[in-house]
């Protein structure tokens, strides 16, 4: 349902890439865990924790969880995709 298209951030336990929507026709963020920690059930825990608080918040600067995927080390979350500079820059 969700083509990745090209990675945009890592960090500890997951990546962000952007991806297509294939159903409804938008782009959208993917949340992933990172492949090279997806087999610690610890992190998997951390990381499916990180996707329930990260849903459960409602405010204009935390981007809405719309799916999640679970799976194990294939677990992943989407997120509505926010255009513009990082917190960094």
């Amino acid at each position: 349902r969700w083509k990745r298209l090209y990675l945009l951030a890592s960090g500890g336990i997951g990546e962000v890439w952007i991806a297509h929507d294939l159903q409804l026709h938008r782009q959208v963020a993917l949340k992933c865990l990172r492949q090279d920690v997806a087999h610690i059930r610890s992190v998997q825990k951390r990381f499916l924790r990180e996707a329930y608080i990260t849903a459960s918040l409602c405010h204009p600067s935390v981007s809405p969880v719309f799916d999640l995927y679970e799976d194990g080390p294939d677990s992943f979350y989407v997120m509505s995709l926010v255009e513009g500079d990082t917190l960094r820059s």
